[in-house]
């Protein structure tokens, strides 16, 4: 009979060897970690990265669907890239590595010719996209397309990309016009616009799937364009629609005419992770219903003790986002898509070039860059979120790391809102990467919601925050004679806000806060 310590040593080995051996058949598993191209026409090759693939093919296959490439399909086979001629197995299918038994996870692939495509007539009007050059890109990346009626210029007219939108978060907002992000003019997409070519940026914000043109004569066919990811991820989650009101009263004290009086209500911003901007109701009628993010409006010829009111309401979705970065592949040499953006329009001087420099030192990455930066801030004292909004964006672009500050409220308790600001740095190939340093120091209104990692709020945003100016809105006087106003540290970055011109000798005005009257 075996001895309780013999039993003992039994079973250790026993349990040893059976992990070992588990823990040597997980090594064998194969796994994708990327295709390329994602969407690709069968017959042509497809290269798939990965790991445990084995030196040689010998019985592993790649199986597309429910169809094994015949054995003349194979071009390459390595432990770490498999590059296979695509067969005929329909409109799309998850793809997957087979080696000894041992089947890899599984990757979505998309046959090119079963994409929607709906040409226009000869004889129409409506814009039609021939080709597109490259049709490999990424965000912040220049993309060419060719074709014919578009027009002469982007008014009236936009790129539509497919939008990076979380698929649980897209069901939810159950619209198929939230599935495309149109590239904006006012923010610079656009390079050039004619009749036959459009030179436009991939905007924050879009993934592979369709491009589309859309003019006043319709949209035209939907062409497939795969948008790399790397050096990381970008998840655009966690719908939450507001519906908010605002407005401004005003009051003549002494007035008579010839003379007119301007307000600016800022209105939302529409972006990659704040969509579906709809004006519910309004007050009053604007002199510009859409004006570099303003609406506008005129009072003329103004009587002493005249009084009046603008106010308008807005239902809003809000997502949050979160990255991850893997910085080693992040390049030190930025496109200069972005270069246009500057530090909210601040002067960086030289004293904040050298400060910037000694922060980051010989570091070259763009997002160690700004890593260092804001950790380096989150040591200072004092402070609120004006403050450290204007300075990382300084730092950050003394140092050219493209970076702007970004204004909007913080909702708190889904009922009251404060003004706030925070930024946004560029990365190509990722986009626009949010960052707040006065929440992460803790600087918050009493009752909003804080997340308690430090680190979260660099890369990271929550859904509780409307946006109303994406960098500083710069807006013209609107009269040669006009008497500019700004209101400091408030929920929008614009330089004007009420004007005032001709034989207006004063008035009073009054601004409400944004008014949180529904959470969806």
């Amino acid at each position: 009979m075996m001895s309780a310590g013999c039993r003992c040593r039994f079973f250790a080995v026993q349990f040893f060897f059976i992990f070992f051996a588990l823990l040597a058949c997980s090594r064998d598993v194969p796994k994708i970690i990327s295709i390329n191209p994602q969407i690709e026409m069968t017959g042509n090759l497809l290269t798939i990265h990965g790991e445990n693939f084995g030196d040689e093919r010998n019985e592993s296959f790649v199986r597309f669907g429910s169809v094994t490439p015949t054995l003349s399909s194979y071009h390459l086979w390595s432990d770490t890239t498999i590059i296979v001629r695509i067969p005929d197995f329909g409109e799309s299918g998850l793809i997957y590595v087979q080696r000894n038994n041992k089947k890899s996870n599984a990757i979505l692939f998309s046959t090119q010719e079963y994409m929607p495509v709906f040409p226009a007539q000869p004889e129409s009007s409506a814009p039609l996209i021939t080709s597109i050059e490259p049709e490999n890109s990424a965000v912040g990346s220049l993309v060419t397309l060719s074709g014919r009626n578009f027009g002469s210029g982007a008014e009236g007219g936009a790129v539509q990309f497919t939008w990076g939108v979380e698929k649980s978060s897209r069901a939810r907002a159950g619209s198929n016009d939230l599935d495309f992000l149109r590239a904006g003019a006012e923010s610079g997409d656009y390079l050039s616009w004619n009749e036959n070519e459009i030179q436009v940026y991939v905007p924050d914000g879009a993934v592979t799937g369709g491009i589309e043109v859309v003019t006043k004569s319709g949209g035209s066919n939907k062409a497939p364009i795969t948008i790399s990811s790397a050096p990381g991820v970008k998840i655009i989650k966690d719908k939450k629609t507001f519906t908010i009101s605002y407005s401004v009263n005003f009051r003549v004290g002494q007035g008579s005419p010839p003379n007119a009086l301007f307000f600016a209500l800022p209105t939302p911003v529409d972006s990659a992770f704040q969509r579906n901007r709809d004006l519910l109701s309004h007050n009053g009628t604007p002199f510009a219903d859409k004006y570099r993010g303003v609406r506008l409006y005129k009072f003329s010829d103004l009587q002493n003790k005249t009084a009046n009111e603008v106010s308008v309401s807005y239902l809003v979705d809000v997502y949050a986002i979160e990255t991850t970065i893997e910085a080693n592949q992040v390049s030190a040499v930025q496109s200069s898509s972005v270069r246009r953006y500057q530090a909210g329009g601040a002067d960086i001087g030289d004293a904040i070039k050298v400060e910037a420099a000694a922060l980051v030192g010989r570091e070259t990455n763009p997002y160690l860059k700004a890593r260092s930066i804001y950790r380096a801030m989150l040591k200072e004292a004092g402070g609120d979120s004006f403050v450290h909004s204007a300075r990382f964006a300084s730092l950050c672009s003394a140092v050219d790391v493209p970076c702007i500050s970004v204004a909007g409220v913080l909702v708190i308790k889904n009922t009251m809102t404060a003004p706030h600001l925070w930024n946004m740095f560029w990365i190509d190939r990722i986009g626009w990467i949010p960052v707040d340093i006065a929440l992460a120091k803790g600087i918050a209104p009493d009752g909003f919601n804080l997340n308690e990692t430090v680190d979260y709020y660099f890369g990271n945003i929550d859904n509780n925050r409307i946006v109303f100016s994406f960098g500083q809105t710069i807006l013209p006087p609107m009269s040669f004679d006009g008497r500019t106003s700004s209101r400091p540290h408030e929920y929008a970055l614009q330089n004007i806000w009420e004007e005032s011109s001709g034989s207006l000798e004063s008035y009073s005005s009054s601004w409400s806060t944004i008014e949180i009257t529904g959470v969806y």
